[in-house]
Formats: structure tokens, C-alpha cells, sequence
């Protein structure tokens, strides 16, 4: 057995048969593990908003082609499973400042 294993096995022996310093140890692995999770959760959150952001553009995209050939709003919500309508008005809303500059 490795050396490092040995002694965090005796260390844990010593806590557990210390209720003091059991409940202490506890207490702080518990904040480890829940900081540990309240990190994992957050950037899970940050690559779930990335990959939201990125299916946007893509939609906007598509979208936008698909109007360019004379497309209906109807017939993309058809064969595309989602409401259009928020990319149209985003699409919209770009052409319109564009225009202002």
C-alpha cells in the first residue's frame, strides 16, 4: 500500500474513534462537499447557458436562410418543432439597428 494511503487511513482511524474531532470532521467535510458541489452546479449552469447561447445563434441562423428562400414563419415552425418568432424578432431587431448607424 502507498504511503500516503497508510497514513490517511490512520488519520481516519484516530477521527473516528475521537467523536470530538469526529463531528468536527464531519462538519467540515460537509462544507467541503457542499462547496465542492455549489462550484460543480455553477459551472454546469455556465456550460448549460453557453450551450443555450449557441443553440440561439444557430437557430437565428437557420432561420435566417430559410426566410432569405421565401419561407413562411408557419412552415419553419412546421418542420422545425420550435416557434420562430423571438429569432424573427431578433433578426429584425438587428436589421433595424444597422440601419440606424
Amino acid at each position: 500500500m502507498e504511503e500516503g494511503l497508510k497514513k490517511y487511513i490512520e488519520c481516519m482511524e484516530y477521527i473516528q474513534s475521537h467523536p470530538e474531532y469526529k463531528d468536527e470532521y464531519e462538519a467540515y467535510f460537509k462544507n467541503v462537499t457542499d462547496e465542492a458541489n455549489r462550484l460543480n452546479e455553477a459551472r454546469l449552469e455556465g456550460y448549460l447557458e453557453g450551450m443555450r447561447e449557441t443553440r440561439d445563434k444557430d437557430r437565428k441562423n437557420v432561420i435566417s436562410v430559410i426566410l432569405e428562400r421565401g419561407y413562411s414563419p408557419e412552415y419553419i415552425e412546421r418542420k422545425l418543432g420550435f416557434d420562430p418568432t423571438p429569432y424573427i424578432n431578433s433578426l429584425y431587431n438587428i436589421a433595424l439597428n444597422r440601419k440606424k448607424k
